[in-house]
């Protein structure tokens, strides 16, 4: 069966499987140019991941600066693996992992990041854009939380990772990651019922 369009040639299921063939092979065509070092190949690719790994960063430490810099590693770290990523597969995913983790690398060097007022007003953007002030209720409930907590909760609620993908990054297993994430949120959900008592 044929699907026709207003203009141009009829859609049958082999042209669509042509045209999704075509695309799959410009999308791997572009990861091995910026694997290899096309420079406008990895300009695309810094430009395509760096909002991902920003907002992942910022999201479990709660730092701007600290995020700029965990962002930045995490994309060169995603840019030197290039050539192993399956391009099949989403992007942000894979990128808010390699966040994820160096974000949670870079508060283990530190020894827990001293969060404390450091929820700022940007940080509702990432929830957001609209909203230029964040609740101090939630930015006091996520300061409550471990980093590798804060990480598991922005992986489920904000990335949508399933608990397995979580646990993967982590070193949970599935049944570890679901405890630790309602442990978490049952957390955040009591550091808001005190803060408005």
């Amino acid at each position: 069966m044929a699907i026709r369009l207003e203009s141009g040639p009829a859609l049958t299921p082999r042209a669509v499987k042509a045209a999704a063939r075509r695309g799959a092979e410009r999308k791997e065509g572009f990861f091995q140019a910026a694997a290899r070092g096309d420079h406008d190949a990895v300009a695309d690719f810094v430009r395509t991941a760096w909002p991902s790994a920003h907002r992942v960063a910022y999201l479990v430490l709660g730092d701007r600066h600290a995020a700029e810099d965990v962002a930045q590693e995490s994309v060169l770290k995603a840019l030197s693996a290039l050539k192993r990523f399956d391009s099949s597969r989403r992007l942000e995913p894979w990128i808010g992992r390699i966040a994820a983790n160096c974000a949670i690398d870079y508060a283990r060097k530190l020894r827990e990041v001293p969060v404390g007022d450091r929820f700022d007003e940007s940080f509702a953007q990432v929830f957001d854009p609209g909203d230029s002030t964040l609740d101090p209720s939630i930015r006091n409930a996520m300061r409550q939380l471990s980093v590798e907590d804060r990480a598991a909760v922005v992986m489920r609620h904000v990335l949508e990772f399933s608990p397995e993908e979580i646990g993967s990054v982590l070193g949970w297993t599935g049944g570890a990651t679901r405890s630790r994430i309602h442990r978490a949120m049952s957390s955040i959900r009591n550091g808001l019922e005190d803060y408005h008592d």
